[in-house]
């Protein structure tokens, strides 16, 4: 009596974590990730921009005690590139002086971070005064 007791607590409980769509992970959140394509969403001509992110992440960039940033970088798709020579771009913002910057496009989103990265050293030496 006690284990069937303890068994039917245990299904409610999943079935309570599950929640509507069955899938339990740990801490009661869907095992799962909804993934969008955003190219087939249509974009009219009142929506000049639009991009979608690809990776973000904080690099420092250490030049010695005189030129020393904490950068943002976040990787982005361009939604409405004519052709895929300049379909991913890059931005890194300095988190102590938002106007330390740099923005580079590439044809791949590995491509686009790397030249960003090379031009937020360069940003960064320059408000440096180095």
């Amino acid at each position: 009596m006690l284990l069937r007791r303890r068994r039917r607590e245990a299904s409610s409980d999943r079935h309570w974590r599950a929640g509507r769509s069955g899938a339990v992970a740990s801490r009661g959140r869907p095992s799962f990730k909804v993934r969008m394509d955003w190219r087939r969403i249509p974009l009219t001509e009142h929506m000049t921009e639009a991009a979608r992110v690809v990776s973000e992440a904080e690099v420092v960039i250490d030049f010695g005690e005189s030129a020393r940033g904490w950068f943002r970088v976040g990787v982005f798709e361009d939604l409405r590139a004519a052709d895929d020579a300049e379909r991913y771009f890059a931005r890194a913002v300095e988190k102590a002086d938002p106007a330390v910057q740099a923005l580079a496009t590439g044809p791949t989103p590995e491509d686009a971070a790397t030249a960003c990265l090379r031009e937020a050293g360069v940003s960064l030496r320059r408000a440096r005064g180095r």
